[in-house]
């Protein structure tokens, strides 16, 4: 009986966390798990939307809404020093970024 009950036990405790992970749409972030999800090999500026900008190194969600709003009122980033018009991004910042962007000018990319 005991043995039983503690089958039954195992068996809930198992589906309470298999149904907590499916119901669960919490927001995720490198930060909470870096050795799951590292950054992306390289995100183009110009096609990166803001929740992946949010993975880079030092960028939150103020700059990352910043970027892409850039991108929509002054258009497309021709090269990556072009992150500078941001408010609050200079020369370092970009070369911080660098290993993780790539500007690929809209028209360029399709070749």
């Amino acid at each position: 009986v005991l043995l039983l009950a503690a089958a039954i036990a195992l068996v809930c405790l198992l589906a309470a966390k298999g149904l907590r992970a499916i119901l669960w749409r919490g927001e995720f972030s490198v930060r909470d798990a870096p050795q799951v999800l590292g950054v992306p090999a390289r995100l183009d500026l110009n096609t990166a939307r803001e929740y992946e900008l949010r993975l880079l190194p030092g960028i939150g969600e103020k700059t990352a809404r910043a970027i892409v709003a850039s991108r929509e009122q002054d258009g497309p980033y021709e090269r990556l020093e072009d992150l500078t018009r941001v408010r609050g991004i200079g020369p370092k910042t970009v070369e911080r970024l660098r290993p993780h962007l790539m500007c690929v000018p809209p028209g360029r990319g399709e070749e």
